[in-house]
C-alpha cells in the first residue's frame, strides 16, 4: 500500500516519471508465488521468466510472452494468472533490460550503490564504531565530494570496470569463431559462424548491440574490439 501511495505522490509532482522494476524482486516474488511447485518445475518457469527479462525491444518481449503465456494457462493456469496481473498489466512492468539504460543500477533503489561505493572505498567492508566512522568520513569522504565539488564532478562519480570473466570471454573471441569486420569510424561487426545474429560495436561510441551490453554496459565484443583496432581495452569503461 505505501509503495502505491508513494508511487502515485511521485506522478503527481513528475507526470512522465517512469517506474523502473527490481528484477530481482520479480524473480523473488515470483519464487515465492511457486512454492507448491516441484524445484524442477520452479528452475524451468524461471529460467523462461529470465529469458523474457533479457528482451531487447517491447516486440520481441510480446512475442516471447504470447508463446510462453498460452503454455502456462494449460500448464500452470494459477502463475499465469498471477504472472499476468502483477508484472505484465500492474504497475511495475518496467523490469525488462530494454526498459533503462545500459548499465544502470539494477536494484530498485540506486542508493544501494552509493552504499556499495562507501562501504568498498571508505570502510573496506569493515565494521566501525560510530565515532570512528564519522572521523574516517570527515577525514576521507568530505575531502572527495569537496574535490569533486570544485573541479565541477559529480559526486560519488564512479565507472564500473570490466568483470575478469567478460575479459576472458573477449579474449577467446577470434577469427576461427566469428566472422569478424571492421568498418568505418571504428565500427566493427561479429557475427558467430553458424548463426545468423550480427552484432555492431561502435568503439567511438561505447556501445554494443547484444543483450550483455544492454544489461550491464560492457560487452566482450566491445572488448575484442578495442584490441581489434590496437586500442587499450582497460580504459573500456561506463559511467553508472
Amino acid at each position: 500500500m505505501y509503495v502505491n501511495i508513494y508511487r502515485d505522490a511521485l506522478i503527481a509532482i513528475y507526470p512522465n516519471i517512469k517506474t523502473l522494476m527490481c528484477y530481482f524482486h520479480v524473480a523473488y516474488c515470483c519464487k515465492k508465488n511457486l512454492r507448491s511447485h516441484p524445484a524442477a518445475t520452479q528452475k524451468l518457469i524461471c529460467d523462461v521468466i529470465y529469458n523474457l527479462h533479457c528482451s531487447v525491444s517491447q516486440q520481441e518481449f510480446e512475442g516471447r510472452y504470447r508463446e510462453v503465456s498460452a503454455r502456462w494457462r494449460i500448464d500452470f493456469p494459477e502463475f499465469a494468472r498471477y504472472f499476468n496481473t502483477q508484472w505484465i498489466s500492474g504497475h511495475f512492468t518496467n523490469w525488462k533490460i530494454y526498459c533503462s539504460a545500459p548499465g544502470i543500477a539494477s536494484t530498485n533503489n540506486a542508493l544501494e550503490s552509493f552504499n556499495n561505493v562507501i562501504k568498498r572505498c571508505y570502510t573496506l567492508n569493515a565494521r566501525h564504531s560510530l565515532s570512528a566512522l564519522v572521523d574516517l568520513f570527515m577525514e576521507w569522504l568530505v575531502f572527495d565530494i569537496s574535490m569533486d565539488l570544485k573541479d565541477l564532478r559529480k559526486c560519488y562519480e564512479l565507472r564500473r570496470l570490466p568483470s575478469l570473466e567478460v575479459k576472458q570471454k573477449s579474449e577467446a573471441i577470434d577469427e576461427s569463431n566469428y566472422v569478424i569486420r571492421e568498418e568505418r569510424n571504428a565500427l566493427v561487426t561479429y557475427r558467430k559462424h553458424g548463426n545468423v545474429e550480427t552484432y555492431h560495436v561502435s568503439c567511438l561510441n561505447g556501445t554494443c548491440t547484444c543483450r550483455c551490453y544492454i544489461r550491464m554496459g560492457y560487452c566482450k565484443h566491445l572488448l575484442h574490439a578495442h584490441a581489434w583496432l590496437n586500442e587499450d581495452r582497460d580504459y573500456v569503461i561506463i559511467d553508472r
